[in-house]
């Protein structure tokens, strides 16, 4: 329905191993209170008595390490029938950038019950870093839906390469793993191993062994990228016995004409619950905006319109066509408690923006943040959007070697005024902080690039000075690739390219130049145009996110808004986390990628267990 969607192209990486084993197997329960590890004594193999290994000395940096002690044998007390029955170990104790580090860990259930656990994961922090608040470089992939039986045993191994952004220094690594209520519960003891900037690594090392020899040289510590979170939107929404798009939001049977002065609550629950954990809502198809021609606030849907159970909008749609009443759209992120990213018709006039403004600020709730785009990929000839913006530039004179360039020119200036709208109604200091001016590249990313030199750096065309806060990008995976032939490997190379080069290591050159703070995706996810549902049907869909968020968050940080959060999966197109409101997460693998590494990397309230908070 929407395979016109997207044209798009897409990167050196969390190198991901996993050896998953599920076993039982006789045990003598592990040790719950460790002495912190070193990076030349990892934590030790429990065994059947015995106390807390002795310390090892500390490698050295830089040159070649100090020599390591001996780890002794475990103790004997287990924590809530999980225990770690081998204490977790590193196949390294100093990595260089571009060199991968593998870590493996072993926990069982020593209760006479089955224990579910969410995730077990083989976390690493930097220098400065903390286990609740990051940033987040963990090794990958996490262990997801784990069902231990009694004396049952998983062991998990995970990897991750270093990239030129990570700091450089003492890291430490440690297990932990989210119960069935959702708690994580860390291992007190961390293993330390040291991130150098060249040279070769090494110091390969066992739990109580003997570590070897340090490596690499010293280098200059590089900056953190922050911390990204992860958004979402939905399809165009349809209900009832004619669902084609999976979307079905609402409760049945909702009386339009006093829903929203009544204060019903319109929104199905399983839609709320799928919704769940996500940072950020963008209405772009529940606006139908790709192909609006509404230019004034008079031409807009109300609330009591019956037709916003339908928003549905392509180039043959009627010109009045709108999209779901604005006052809808703020209800849902109200209900779901999900920041909001509005987009706008590209032809809205002043008045439509400030009204729409205006509304925002009576009605969204306190405290949370207000995200405004102009339109929707402008450059994307399939749209109206690109013609109407080319004309315009034309038109206004705007600068740019050819028409393409001053189409996305007028954008630029059309989203300056639109902030400038903004800031009238909601005052300068909510600017950047609640409400966030965010402007959309992708394809060609030298549009942009010249658009900044000459609109926003230009007292001409901006005489406010106003600012961009974050640049939004759209890096998908999978073009060009028949679903059904998918496989890891080759996902993950598209993900590198994209991350190590157009579009998200130039969005970062791009800001740096233009002191644009933040970094993040309007779209982005699987782009597979052949045998889509094929790979969304695949179990490597979740390892295939997994690590696609990994890679991502190393240079953003902002929202990632996936697309769809739901949208039935067909050959040509398989947009939908979830194929429809309220699959099982056993079958949504994309779906339930997202929502364990959001679990992954939300701060932590309380510890569950003694350590760093």
């Amino acid at each position: 329905m929407d395979n016109l969607r997207r044209f798009k192209w897409t990167t050196p990486a969390v190198t991901a191993a996993v050896s998953i084993m599920l076993g039982v197997a006789g045990f003598q329960a592990a040790a719950a209170q460790q002495k912190e590890c070193t990076t030349v004594l990892l934590c030790p193999d429990t065994g059947s008595t015995g106390v807390i290994g002795g310390k090892g000395g500390a490698g050295g940096k830089g040159g070649t390490g100090g020599k390591g002690g001996t780890g002794g044998t475990g103790g004997t007390t287990a924590v809530g029938g999980i225990a770690i029955t081998a204490g977790l170990q590193l196949d390294k104790r100093s990595v260089a950038i571009g060199q991968t580090l593998t870590g493996s860990v072993t926990y069982t259930n020593t209760s006479r019950t089955a224990v579910t656990l969410k995730a077990i994961t083989i976390a690493a922090r930097g220098p400065g870093a903390t286990n609740s608040q990051g940033p987040y470089t963990d090794l990958y992939p996490s262990r997801a839906d784990v069902t231990l039986q009694p004396n049952g045993s998983v062991k998990v191994t995970a990897s991750r390469t270093f990239v030129g952004s990570d700091r450089l220094g003492t890291w430490r690594a440690y297990s932990t793993y989210q119960d069935a209520n959702g708690g994580w519960h860390d291992a007190v003891s961390n293993v330390r191993f040291d991130v150098v900037a060249g040279g070769t690594g090494g110091g390969t090392t066992t739990g109580g062994t003997t570590g070897g020899g340090g490596g690499g040289t010293g280098g200059t510590i590089a900056p953190t990228s922050g911390k990204m979170t992860v958004g979402t939107q939905e399809w165009f929404t349809t209900g009832g016995a004619n669902n084609w798009a999976g979307t079905n939001l609402y409760v049945p049977n909702v009386n339009w004409a006093t829903a929203y002065s009544s204060g019903v609550n319109i929104w199905n629950p399983q839609f709320l619950t799928d919704l769940s954990g996500f940072s950020t809502f963008r209405h772009m198809d529940t606006n139908a905006v790709n192909w609006s021609k509404i230019t004034s606030w008079s031409q807009r849907k109300l609330p009591t319109d019956p037709r916003n159970a339908d928003i549905y909008i392509d180039g043959s749609s009627p010109p009045d066509t709108t999209g779901m009443a604005v006052e809808w759209q703020i209800d849902l992120c109200n209900r779901a408690n999900i920041d909001c990213w509005f987009t706008h018709p590209y032809l809205a006039d002043d008045n439509y923006i400030r009204q729409q403004a205006a509304l925002i600020k009576s009605k969204i709730k306190p405290g949370l943040k207000v995200y405004i785009e102009l339109s929707n990929e402008v450059w994307n000839g399939a749209f109206s959007a690109f013609n109407q913006s080319i004309q315009a530039g034309q038109a206004g004179g705007l600068p740019g070697s050819s028409q393409w360039y001053q189409g996305i020119a007028h954008e630029m200036y059309r989203a300056l005024q639109m902030y400038q709208i903004y800031q009238d109604v909601f005052g300068a200091s909510e600017m950047g902080n609640r409400v966030i001016r965010v402007f959309a590249e992708s394809g060609n990313l030298d549009l942009t690039t010249q658009a900044l030199n000459s609109v926003l750096k230009s007292s001409r065309w901006n005489p406010s000075n106003q600012k961009i806060d974050m640049m939004a990008l759209a890096p998908y995976i999978g073009n060009g690739i028949d679903g059904a032939s998918e496989n890891l490997d080759r996902w993950k190379r598209d993900v590198d390219s994209k991350v190590n080069g157009e579009p998200i290591q130039t969005a970062v050159e791009q800001n740096k130049s233009a002191g644009i703070p933040l970094l993040g995706c309007y779209e982005g996810g699987m782009h597979h145009l052949t045998n889509a549902h094929r790979f969304a049907e695949n179990p490597i869909a979740y390892d295939a996110y997994m690590y696609m968020l990994d890679r991502f968050a190393t240079k953003m940080n902002a929202p990632c808004n996936l697309y769809t959060l739901h949208g039935t999966w067909a050959t040509g197109g398989a947009w939908g986390m979830y194929n429809k409101v309220g699959q099982p997460l056993n079958q949504a693998h994309k779906a339930r990628a997202a929502h364990d590494w959001i679990r992954r990397t939300r701060p932590k309230a309380e510890p569950n267990q003694q350590g760093e908070r």
